[in-house]
């Protein structure tokens, strides 16, 4: 398996495992919307809706490692692995 795959994968599932349900989905709505064209902004759009300090820390993870390692990789892909990690 491919090492930014890899590592995308267990962002997505650090995040799946310790953000409650509610957060999950406004996670997943607010990636799947994300410009990649202005990345600053959606990512800071993204993270102002996690209050939670520790949980923001994982979040960022995932952003950073999803701009860093899998940019061709869509919104709406992160969005349906996040939400996909939660359900199972």
């Amino acid at each position: 398996m491919d090492s930014a795959f890899a590592l995308l994968t267990q962002e997505i599932q650090t995040v799946a495992a310790i953000a409650p349900n509610e957060l999950i989905t406004a996670l997943a709505s607010a990636i799947e919307q994300a410009d990649a064209d202005d990345w600053a902004y959606a990512r800071n759009k993204i993270l102002s809706s996690v209050n939670n300090p520790g949980l923001r820390v994982s979040v960022e993870g995932l952003l950073d490692t999803w701009h860093s390692q899998m940019p061709s990789f869509s919104g709406a892909a992160i969005a349906l692995a996040l939400l996909s990690a939660a359900k199972s």
